[in-house]
């Protein structure tokens, strides 16, 4: 994991910005700008302070709890890394934020750990835990295995799992 580089303090942030966490806007004091330019990926949003490049969530979730992200990264929970309202930011580990992505293009089933096994022709569903896969289904039904697969995102990662 890559470190983070370490954030301004909370009272120079304060200064230099307003941050409205219902609408996840962070404004420059001194310009009045909203900040909304996207990285070079035009994934997440970023604003430029001190002579560097800052992701504004990680400026929004300190400005909005008073927590400091550290090395630990700000997810956005329903995956749209511009929206920035702060019901919308957690803070996670690494592993636990990897688990929160878009389900792969490859997929064929809609739904991370459920998949077709082409040689017998049924669906298995599994879930992998510190490290470990775990197989939750292995039948002829699609339904079932979703099913299954859902329930366990509920029971070993429910703090992401809702």
């Amino acid at each position: 994991m890559t470190k983070s580089k370490p954030l301004p303090s909370l009272n120079v942030l304060q200064n230099v910005f307003n941050y409205d966490p219902d609408t996840g806007i962070l404004i420059k004091k001194k310009t009045g700008k909203i900040q909304k330019c996207p990285d070079s990926k035009n994934r997440y949003i970023i604003t430029h302070y001190a002579d560097q490049n800052w992701q504004v969530h990680r400026f929004c979730f300190y400005m909005g709890t008073g927590i400091n992200p550290k090395d630990l990264q700000v997810d956005h929970i329903d995956q749209d890394k511009k929206n920035n309202k702060l019901n919308n930011l957690r803070l996670l580990d690494n592993s636990k934020q990897q688990r929160n992505i878009h389900t792969r293009k490859c997929n064929k089933s809609g739904v991370t750990g459920v998949c077709l096994d082409r040689k017998s022709n049924r669906w298995v569903a599994y879930i992998t835990v510190e490290g470990k896969k775990i197989k939750l289904y292995y039948g002829l039904s699609k339904e079932q295995a979703i099913k299954e697969r859902k329930i366990a995102e509920k029971k070993y990662y429910p703090e992401i799992y809702q």
